[in-house]
Parts: structure tokens; C-alpha cells; sequence
């Protein structure tokens, strides 16, 4: 009997550990999908702002051209 004690206390050890396992491996999976979406959504966003930034860029250097030429008409 005892023999059987053991290996009932042995079972439910290994299921305890089991599910511990398994909900230590979702957290850590929610986890790292957290991370993946804040990493893409940051590169997006930075992926935005540098088109933002090409788009003023070659606005100003037309302005700039544009008064250059204003320049050479009024010389």
C-alpha cells in the first residue's frame, strides 16, 4: 500500500509540475507576443516619420531652389 501511496503522491506531482510548465510557457508566449507587437508597431511608426520627414525635406529644398531661381531673375 504504501507502494501505491507513492506513486499516487509521485502522479499528482507530475501533474502539478505539468500544468505549472504549461502556464509558465503562455505567460512567457503572451509575453514575448507583447514585445513582437510593441517592437512592430514602434518600427511602423518610425517608418512613418522618416516618409514625414522625406516629404518636408524635399518640400524645403524646392522652396529653396525656388528662391534661388527668384534670386537669379532679380540679379
Amino acid at each position: 500500500m504504501a507502494d501505491e501511496d507513492k506513486s499516487g503522491i509521485s502522479g499528482m506531482a507530475s501533474a502539478f509540475l505539468e500544468r505549472f510548465k504549461n502556464k509558465v510557457k503562455r505567460s512567457a508566449n503572451k509575453a514575448i507576443g507583447r514585445d513582437v507587437w510593441h517592437i512592430t508597431k514602434v518600427r511602423d511608426e518610425e517608418t512613418i516619420l522618416e516618409e514625414e520627414l522625406r516629404e518636408h525635406k524635399n518640400k524645403l529644398v524646392n522652396m529653396l531652389n525656388s528662391l534661388k531661381e527668384m534670386e537669379e531673375l532679380y540679379e
